[in-house]
């Protein structure tokens, strides 16, 4: 399922197109049949840039990793690949507990593919905009440890002289009081790991930005998927590719939500369309 989104942004001079997908989970290679359409729908449409919003895998140690990284090289022969890092990439189950882990082979191998750039507390820049990627902490993620400082020293020493687009995992961490000042330079959010608040496309209409359930078992949740404003900064928040994980033992059931693929165009300030929230 694709969603299209249009944007406008006075800071840029011509138009840029992203695609922007999350939450594939990749447990081994029977996942790899869900990711075809992704290749075809970069060489239909030619995009500037294909943004993967985090947890690309389920867990830090995987099965078949290899065959992952030639099928995202295979997206980067089409585009620039710009990579987020979510919850799942850096932990592991043990023992019933959720432990911090880093695959580095898996990460080294990633960086070495052409036209594939990770943004790990990083920042890719090109003369009209930047792109700001956050890897929120484990201990943000599992043991509620306060992020302020650490978003604080993260993105306010950007200005807003070009267009800024943050990709973090989960956004759910920017809906604090102070997040009209963190975000004052901050252009777009996008983001995922809210995996559509579990509502099925049916239902969308009468729940809005709202879902049944979060990542955190939180119940009806706010702002889990689409396209909205706050604080002066358009969010856009990917339902994901996978909407339950390996981890949650219910993973048989994805079969009644559908593979998210979200498109985003940024129109410069002299494009003429409508923008519709």
């Amino acid at each position: 399922m694709n969603r299209i989104y249009h944007c406008r942004s006075k800071k840029m001079k011509k138009d840029i197109n992203i695609f922007l997908v999350s939450d594939f989970h990749y447990t081994n290679e029977k996942d790899l049949k869900n990711y075809h359409f992704i290749i075809e729908e970069l060489e239909k449409n030619k995009p500037n840039f294909l943004f993967l919003g985090g947890d690309i895998l389920d867990s830090a140690t995987v099965s078949d990793e290899d065959l992952l990284l030639r099928e995202i090289e295979k997206w980067a022969k089409e585009t620039v690949v710009i990579i987020g890092i979510g919850n799942h990439d850096i932990t592991i189950v043990k023992n019933k507990k959720t432990l911090y882990y880093k695959n580095e082979s898996f990460w080294n191998k990633l960086k070495k593919i052409k036209n594939v750039v990770i943004l790990d507390d990083d920042c890719y820049e090109e003369k009209e905009f930047r792109i700001i990627g956050i890897t929120v902490p484990y201990s943000s993620y599992y043991k509620n440890k306060n992020i302020t400082e650490f978003l604080e020293e993260h993105i306010k020493k950007y200005d807003n002289q070009k267009m800024n687009l943050l990709l973090i995992h989960s956004a759910n961490f920017l809906y604090s009081e102070k997040s009209d000042i963190l975000l004052q330079n901050i252009d777009f959010v996008l983001s995922g790991h809210n995996h559509n608040g579990m509502v099925p496309k049916i239902f969308e209409k009468i729940m809005k930005h709202r879902g049944i359930i979060s990542p955190s078992k939180k119940l009806l949740p706010s702002y889990v998927r689409g396209k909205f404003k706050r604080y002066n900064t358009t969010f856009i928040i990917s339902g994901g590719m996978t909407k339950l994980s390996k981890r949650s033992g219910l993973h048989f059931l994805n079969r009644f939500w559908n593979h998210e693929l979200t498109k985003i165009t940024i129109h410069s300030s002299d494009a003429l369309y409508k923008e519709v929230l």
